[in-house]
C-alpha cells in the first residue's frame, strides 16, 4: 500500500477506493503506536 498525501476536492468521496471504510479499517492500527506522551518543550525538541 502507498500513501498519497493530498487529494483534489474532487477526488475525495465514496467513488475513490482511498476511502472505504475497510481500508481505513485496516490502517489504524500501523499508526497507534507513533505516539508518546512530551512534557516539556525540551523534550519536544530532541525527538524532532
Amino acid at each position: 500500500m502507498s500513501t498519497k498525501a493530498n487529494f483534489k476536492r474532487e477526488e475525495i468521496g465514496a467513488h475513490n477506493p482511498m476511502f472505504t471504510q475497510t481500508r481505513a479499517i485496516i490502517e489504524a492500527p500501523f499508526y497507534g503506536n507513533n505516539v508518546i506522551k512530551v512534557s516539556t518543550l525540551r523534550e519536544a525538541y530532541e525527538l524532532a
